[in-house]
């Protein structure tokens, strides 16, 4: 049976609770899950985890507001 190797992909998210409530996003209409709920993050585009990666994703999430 072939094995189908697969490209991985390093993600990061943050789970933010203030208040007791947390902090959800929704996916964009017309992206892959749209409609569907998750956490602030995404992929990590150039392979490397720098020190506001996630501070700066998450502010992109934000700015609408």
């Amino acid at each position: 049976m072939p094995v189908s190797i697969k490209k991985m992909i390093t993600v990061t998210a943050a789970i933010i609770i203030n208040s007791g409530k947390i902090l959800i996003t929704r996916r964009a209409p017309g992206k892959h899950l749209s409609g569907y709920w998750e956490f602030p993050g995404g992929k990590i585009d150039n392979g490397s985890l720098s020190k506001n990666y996630l501070q700066n994703k998450i502010c992109c999430v934000l700015s609408p507001f």
